[in-house]
């Protein structure tokens, strides 16, 4: 818990819930910070939605492929938050590799 409250933009309130317009305010997005958080005031990346080809490019170190992308050579985009859980597709050295989830 304490190694990920530096990717957040508001400390947790302990409700699992998190509101996006106070959220946006301090320029975080709401998303799942885990099971130590639920819904969580993320930090925002600068370079969020940018074409991608490495996790080196991004802010967050996050390069993802789309959902529907399969594994093999092709592009990705920064990830718009800089904790990143769930299932994503991460794209390195320009080759989409297969999906994998964090917790």
């Amino acid at each position: 818990a304490e190694m990920a409250a530096r990717y957040l933009a508001i400390a947790p309130d302990g409700s699992g819930t998190c509101d996006p317009m106070t959220c946006a305010s301090v320029g975080g997005a709401c998303a799942y910070g885990g099971f130590c958080f639920g819904q969580a005031c993320i930090r925002r990346t600068h370079d969020g939605g940018a074409a991608c080809s490495d996790r080196s490019e991004c802010e967050s170190k996050a390069c993802f492929a789309s959902a529907s992308a399969k594994p093999d050579p092709g592009g990705g985009r920064c990830s718009g938050v800089v904790l990143n859980l769930g299932c994503h597709a991460p794209v390195e050295h320009g080759v989409i590799g297969a999906t994998i989830c964090g917790d």
